[in-house]
């Protein structure tokens, strides 16, 4: 019987490609799982990003750049906005907060935009979030992205870093 750790099973489930990507290669038999390896590796690679941005309001936009690194390519000062584009929901009584977000990533080689479901956790520290998001890849590519942070509503700034998969870009 076949096993697979919790570990395993989340590397494997953040590391896959999305279900477009496989779409592209239309019914598949087992003859072609190696040629769809094989275009996948070279569609999908690893995306990785820091960053730090700032608003003049609550509501944003949150403007910065990134330093981002797609496979072995790594590109610095890359401009970013955060839009906000739902409004702060409480969850319950816990003092967790949900919103939905788009980013939009000026990559020298195109921009490419998420849409976000995002947690800001409270920290011991008044009007600062722990910033927990999963962004899905909705324009210039495919792919879906982690992001870890921090919120600080007193400062109007928020940083992070980005970790997922980006498919469909050289």
């Amino acid at each position: 019987m076949f096993r697979m750790s919790i570990v395993t099973a989340v590397a494997v489930f953040l590391l896959a490609p999305p279900a477009s990507a496989l779409a592209a290669y239309g019914p598949l038999d087992g003859k072609d799982a190696a040629r769809v390896s094989s275009a996948l590796e070279s569609r999908c690679q690893p995306y990785r990003a820091t960053g730090r941005d700032t608003a003049t309001s609550p509501a944003g936009p949150y403007v910065g750049l990134d330093n981002v690194t797609i496979g072995k390519t790594t590109y610095s000062n890359v401009p970013a906005v955060t839009s906000i584009i739902a409004p702060l929901t409480p969850e319950g009584d816990s003092g967790v907060l949900t919103t939905r977000t788009r980013h939009t990533i000026a990559l020298p080689t195109g921009t490419i935009t998420t849409e976000d479901n995002v947690h800001l956790i409270p920290t011991q520290t008044s009007g600062v979030y722990k910033l927990v998001s999963h962004l899905v890849i909705r324009s210039g590519a495919t792919g879906e992205i982690q992001l870890q942070g921090t919120l600080n509503l007193g400062t109007l700034s928020a940083e992070g870093t980005f970790v997922g998969t980006i498919c469909g870009r050289n």
